[in-house]
């Protein structure tokens, strides 16, 4: 992964124009910039990156392709972690069961639970064996 310092960020790949950069600009993003850890910088690099790529649209205004960016990684890592969530098995002790489902005893986290077996073998989680 490439590491940007803000110059390199700035001119290399928001390279605004002169009508973008004045009043500022420079000074207001190398702010913005000293404000957010190394990851969210890499982060934004990235995303912009690949709009430039793609040719997909980043604002000219150097400020606005920042805070654009960083709106856009901030939402994909919620997502991510809804998703790393969500990718837990349930543990259906004390709920209702379906019927129709197959149920079995497994260890999660070294926990034993209540599962389906299909949520078992997929996250291949340890089955008690009901014949010992």
């Amino acid at each position: 992964m490439e590491t940007y310092l803000f110059n390199d960020f700035y001119c290399k790949l928001l390279h605004p124009s002169p009508a973008f950069d004045n009043r500022g600009r420079y000074e207001k993003c190398e702010k913005y910039w000293n404000s957010i850890d190394e990851a969210e910088q890499q982060g934004i690099c990235q995303l912009i990156e690949a709009k430039l790529e793609t040719g997909e649209f980043v604002d000219p205004n150097p400020c606005f392709a920042m805070s654009d960016a960083m709106q856009e990684y901030e939402k994909r890592l919620a997502k991510e972690k809804r998703q790393q969530k969500q990718r837990e098995p349930t543990n259906y002790n004390g709920r209702g069961l379906k019927h129709g489902v197959k149920y079995v005893i497994a260890k999660y986290k070294g926990i034993y639970g209540t599962y389906t077996l299909a949520e078992a073998k997929e996250f291949g989680l340890e089955i008690k064996d009901p014949n010992k």
